[in-house]
């Protein structure tokens, strides 16, 4: 919490969208900037929102858990 009471409080940024990865998948925390852009606060990766009727920024797995599947293949070809 505090991570995000950060970022909101930094001028241009704001959270919006966070997951704690329910011990299965990484931490996320997706920022937004004044320019329409995205990030991943953790892995520091512009991400681009999954497109429906409104941003979305994870899928859902089997089991029924939010990952973003951008941040995860980062880690695994990063983080071995």
């Amino acid at each position: 919490m505090k991570v995000i009471q950060s970022i909101n409080n930094t001028d241009g940024y704001r959270s919006v969208a966070s997951c704690s990865g329910h011990g299965k998948y990484h931490p996320t925390i997706f920022i937004g900037d004044r320019a329409g852009k995205f990030y991943e606060w953790y892995s520091g990766r512009i991400i681009t929102p999954i497109k429906r009727r409104y941003l979305c920024f994870y899928e859902r797995d089997e089991e029924g858990l939010y990952f973003n599947a951008e941040v995860e293949a980062f880690y695994k070809n990063v983080v071995k």
